[in-house]
This record gives C-alpha cells, structure tokens and sequence, in this order.
C-alpha cells in the first residue's frame, strides 16, 4: 500500500465558480438552488502523467476523499498521432502510450481502494468543446476539475478557466525542496542514467517503466529529436 499524504486538502482550496473565487459554502449553496447537491458532484483530475508521480497521486487521494464520483481524464491520449502545439508537447516529453498511463493509474486506484472512471482528455483549445465533453460522465455543470499551479503554461491555463467560467480548484502546492519540481525533472533523471527517480513515483509507477522498458524509449526519443 502506498503512503497516504493528505496535505491536499480540497475543501481548503481555492475554487472558482462562473470566472469567480467562490467558498465551497456559497458554490454549495448555489448548487442547492439547482436542487443538486455535493454527492452529485464528480471530481476531476486531468493530466498528460508523463509520468503518473506521488503529486498526481497525493491529489487523487485528495479527490477519493471528497467527492463520490471521481474521474481521471488523460491529457493527450494519442500523442504518437496528435502532435499538439509547444515544446511541452513533442515526444521525448509524452513518451508513455495511453494504456500505460491507464495501467498507472489504475494502480493507484485500487492503492486507494477507489473506483473511477478513466477516459481520453481531448484539451478544448485543440479540438472543440463538445468533442471534449463527450468523454467525461455527467454533468459538465456539477464536474470540479483540478489544477497544480506550478509554472507559466498553469498560469496560462488558469487564466483561460477563469475567462470560460469554468468551474474548478486550485490545488495547493507544499514547499518541497528536497524533491523534484514534477515531472520533467523526472525525466532528466531518467536521461541522466540516475536512479534517483525511483524514490519521486509510487512503486506502481517504477513497475510499469521497468515493465515495458521505458527509460530506454525515453532516451531513444530524446536522441531522435536532437538529431
């Protein structure tokens, strides 16, 4: 069983409601008007989890805790035949195939002894709206997504939710000096040859890479790209 860190905690968090910061107590309250209530809300959590790390985890852990229905969209599905746009997106940075990350995070489900549902997460700037909501349960009115603000593509991207009223929260980050910044110094240590990496994933995580020979793929990509 993996560590249990519950510093996330979503009830504390900063949630933004129609383009606004809005208490949980005043987002419930609306809620209420609409005869919905929180058991109907559902939870989730979008990410590229390249590779899935103990923050993707924490934060599902976080989201088991709070809502009824929680679900994992992933960011980028088929990134072998959808390049999107910008540096963060070429190969040797989404080198795990969409059923690897599935694997990982089914893992960390069942850690959690939590059911969800798992689907594509087709971003709305490269596709369209309907598009992306056809891969997702429920309600679009009553889905809370989560974003870590970390650097300037989150701010970006909170910017944009803000502007399109979406509903979401903002997950609190902790100060973590001794640990790596997320997943691309992850990644480093993979092309560094360093093992160190091992200890900044759960162990579903490593049995995955380990599995189907990952850092070798990753190295592979990163050669090809600086050819």
């Amino acid at each position: 069983m993996e560590s249990r860190v519950s510093y996330r905690m979503i009830p504390n968090s900063a949630l933004y409601y129609q383009g606004e910061e809005a208490s949980w107590t005043e987002f419930l309250e609306r809620l209420s008007a609409k005869h919905l209530s929180q058991k109907d809300l559902i939870g989730m959590l979008g990410g590229r989890f390249m590779p899935f790390h103990q923050g993707h985890f924490q934060t599902l852990e976080a989201l088991t805790r709070h809502y009824s229905h929680v679900h994992v969209g992933i960011v980028n599905p088929d990134p072998w035949n959808t390049l999107l746009k910008g540096d963060r997106f070429t190969l040797d940075k989404n080198f795990l195939t969409y059923a690897e990350r599935v694997e990982m995070v089914t893992a960390a489900l069942e850690a959690l002894s939590c059911h969800a549902t798992i689907a594509p997460y087709y971003p709305i700037r490269e596709y369209n709206e309907r598009v992306f909501w056809n891969f997702t349960p429920g309600n679009p009115e009553v889905t809370v997504e989560h974003l870590a603000v970390r650097d300037d593509f989150d701010r970006w991207k909170k910017e944009r939710w803000v502007e399109e009223r979406k509903t979401f929260v903002e997950v609190p980050l902790i100060c973590r000096e001794s640990q790596p910044y997320g997943a691309t110094e992850i990644r480093r240590m993979m092309l560094e040859g360093s093992e160190e990496w091992r200890q900044w994933l759960p162990s579903f995580t490593a049995d995955v890479i380990d599995q189907y020979h990952i850092v070798e793929r990753l190295r592979d990509l990163s050669t090809k790209r600086e050819l």
